[in-house]
């Protein structure tokens, strides 16, 4: 797994049972295409049935796009049975452990491991990061258009006109699926990209850069047979949930 965390107290992240928020405590953050410092606010470590991040402090009633939010992450590491873990708007760091379990990034940059099992996964609106996938079970990766729906934090759609957003996948079963939130399977495409200062495969909906998927086990005809859309009413008004396929 490609995640590299230096913390002041690595010993908390890893140890601390159940939930605890946290303050004063800051953490670099290290995947492919990204580094940053960050605040935690909430560490998890639990093999309750769920467990859920901590969200960012902004005002109701204006975007927070608008606001000057203070961004943090929280950690949520699962256990050996199938969980469900959400992330909130913060940058969020979830590993689901072992079992079939379903995970929501939430709004933000999300770090989203599944683990062994056959596992659904969601990373929501922002550039997020898929790791640990290629693990013999058959998964589902869920991305939602950062280009063709509406994302709250912003009151607007068009949020990734140049691929800013597209999330980073590192690797890949060939049997994984993938879903494109906001587009139809007609209007999918991948083809080589470099992007993030990484370079792969990339996946297009409606001709907009979405994802990009940086492994070598994959073909680009392999990888256009994973990838469908869906435009129903449901994913294009944001109240979709998880598919449990």
């Amino acid at each position: 797994m490609y995640l590299m965390i230096r913390y002041q107290s690595i010993f908390l992240i890893y140890q601390v049972l159940g939930i605890q928020d946290v303050s004063d405590q800051k953490v670099i953050l290290s995947v492919p295409g990204w580094r940053r410092e960050l605040p935690i606010n909430r560490v998890v470590n639990s093999n309750e049935s769920s467990m859920i991040a901590r969200q960012l402090e902004f005002l109701s009633g204006t975007l927070p796009h608008a606001q000057d939010v203070k961004v943090e992450t929280s950690f949520l590491n699962g256990g050996l049975s199938s969980q469900t873990l959400r992330g909130l708007a913060g940058w969020d760091v979830i590993d689901a452990g072992d079992g079939d379990d379903r995970i929501r990034g939430g709004n933000g940059r999300d770090i989203l491991t599944g683990g062994k099992g056959a596992d659904e996964i969601w990373g929501d609106f922002g550039l997020n990061s898929y790791l640990g996938n290629e693990d013999g079970f058959k998964d589902l990766l869920v991305i939602k258009s950062d280009q063709l729906l509406e994302n709250w934090w912003y009151g607007k759609s068009g949020n990734n006109p140049n691929g800013e957003k597209a999330d980073i996948i590192s690797e890949l079963d060939n049997f994984d699926r993938i879903k494109i939130l906001g587009a139809a399977s007609e209007d999918l495409s991948v083809s080589s990209v470099s992007v993030h200062n990484l370079s792969g495969l990339g996946i297009y909906a409606s001709g907009f850069l979405e994802a990009v998927y940086t492994g070598t086990n994959v073909s680009v005809e392999q990888l256009s047979t994973m990838i469908t859309g869906d435009a129903s009413p449901a994913v294009m008004n944001n109240s979709q949930g998880f598919y449990g396929l």
